[in-house]
């Protein structure tokens, strides 16, 4: 069985979405930990300057979860883009689509647009 080119996109769109939630979902869990670690440094009284040297790269952890939920966000953006194609391309309304996803018409339109002026498949 062949698979057409927007079901293959919406395929690949979906397993990078997946990838990055994973991502994202473990940068999440390293930050609970510490912040369960801080919670129990900071309800044994230690000081501030303890806080400082109980943690590796507090700073790296941070961007490294900023980065993962943007690109979660992408990922999700792309995802939502190709079913909107798809969804499209099969009579769907903006207002089935974005009732969907709880979001505006308008929010729907704007990757409809989108697409529309990019005047390329979604990658």
């Amino acid at each position: 069985m062949s698979i057409d080119p927007e079901r293959l996109h919406l395929l690949r769109a979906l397993d990078a979405l997946l990838d990055a939630a994973t991502q994202t979902q473990s940068a999440l869990l390293e930050v609970e930990q510490r912040i369960r670690r801080t919670r129990e440094l900071a309800s044994g009284g230690a000081s501030i300057r303890v806080f400082l040297e109980s943690f590796t790269d507090p700073g790296g952890t941070s961007t490294d979860l900023t980065a993962r939920m943007a690109s979660l966000e992408a990922a999700r953006r792309r995802t939502r883009q190709q079913i909107v194609l798809m969804g499209r391309a099969e009579g769907l309304s903006l207002a089935q689509l974005a009732e969907f996803w709880g979001v505006s018409r308008q929010l729907i339109s704007r990757y409809a647009n989108a697409l529309e002026d990019a005047g390329t498949e979604p990658t």
